[in-house]
């Protein structure tokens, strides 16, 4: 046989031994996405698509920068009043497989949770039993927290860290979406000021956030950084005495 057929032929099985491989992963995908039979299952074809589209081969591979392309490309899948029932489809998937993994392992009392340096999307928190109550929610721009923004590692720990506290620790719904709402604005802050030590503020870098939240008509909300300093020195692991007063409440005095 002349060497290009070889040549040729050879091209023709590789191709073959490709998509062969490309169903194989096609059937295990849908096996994977049929796996979950909750809210929304009407919609699992065009994601089942979207995903083989883009080479996505596991429900497990799904995070928020997928969701932003899937989210850029429903207008040519669906009319524009059934994108938000994509979307949460999209969520509870990927909840579904975050939740079969289990919960994450979790370090002393009070809990500190895993913590990375990326784009944290709250209803894919590692904690899951901590977002649960979001799942019937509407979207709000306070569950983006973006922890990859160039900023002091100490402070973006913190952040997360009171994020968690109200997580877990506010019972009542409309308390946590105000705490939420306060601490995403107050990280905004200490992004742009480069706050290295919310503890440890200067006197001058809290007045001008309380400043600012006067100016914007939010004087109640202001109140943020007292609570996320309170937090932090109730829940520190090495007792900050110059912190702030805290400590009177830590004693039970």
């Amino acid at each position: 046989m002349p060497a290009y057929q070889l040549k040729q032929t050879g091209m023709y099985e590789e191709t073959e031994e490709k998509s062969g491989k490309t169903e194989e992963k096609k059937e295990q995908l849908r096996k994977e996405i049929e796996e979950y039979t909750g809210a929304g299952s009407v919609y699992r074809r065009k994601l089942q698509r979207f995903m083989e589209r883009h080479g996505i081969w596991s429900i497990s591979e799904l995070d928020y920068e997928w969701r932003l392309v899937f989210a850029g490309e429903l207008h040519a899948l669906a009319k524009p009043k059934y994108h938000s029932y994509y979307l949460k489809y999209f969520d509870h998937i990927k909840q579904y497989d975050m939740r079969k993994q289990g919960r994450p392992q979790v370090s002393r009392i009070p809990p500190r949770y895993p913590y990375e340096d990326r784009l944290l999307f709250l209803p894919y928190h590692p904690a899951q039993e901590l977002v649960e109550r979001l799942d019937t929610c509407p979207e709000r721009p306070e569950w983006v927290w973006d922890f990859s923004k160039e900023a002091p590692g100490k402070m973006k720990r913190q952040i997360f860290d009171v994020l968690n506290y109200f997580l877990r620790e506010d019972e009542n719904g409309k308390l946590l979406r105000e705490h939420l709402k306060g601490l995403w604005r107050f990280y905004r802050f200490c992004v742009e000021e480069q706050i290295e030590d919310i503890e440890q503020m200067a006197f001058d870098q809290n007045q001008k956030y309380r400043e600012l939240e006067m100016e914007a008509g939010r004087p109640k909300a202001a109140g943020i950084l007292d609570q996320c300093k309170k937090v932090l020195f109730l829940q520190a692991k090495d007792i900050h005495w110059d912190a702030d007063v805290w400590y009177l409440e830590r004693l039970s005095l």
